[in-house]
């Protein structure tokens, strides 16, 4: 996944309403201020790593209780697909830092 995780993980959780928007996807997603991400996208930059990890945890952590409880299981599967592809996201970007 060549996107900005920013704009892409947030799309994603808009669609699957589990953010009002922007404002909510940083406190809830990224545990940050609620002018976090939108100052990140006025730049037009993507999260730094350590947020990254932070919205891939904070997503699994989500899909898993959703998928335990037995109650939103489509929402918590494709959640888990959102984080997984985080994931795949923040290794290739880890792998090829240097």
């Amino acid at each position: 996944m060549e996107e900005n995780i920013l704009e892409y993980s947030l799309e994603k959780l808009l669609e699957l309403s589990m953010v009002s928007g922007v404002n909510d996807f940083s406190v809830k997603f990224l545990r940050k201020s609620e002018s976090y991400a939108r100052t990140i996208r006025s730049r037009g930059r993507d999260l730094p790593l350590g947020s990254q990890i932070i919205l891939a945890t904070r997503i699994h952590n989500s899909s898993q209780s959703l998928l335990k409880s037995g109650v939103g299981t489509q929402l918590g599967e494709e959640l888990n697909m959102l984080a997984e592809k985080i994931n795949q996201h923040i290794y290739k970007k880890a792998l090829y830092q240097n």
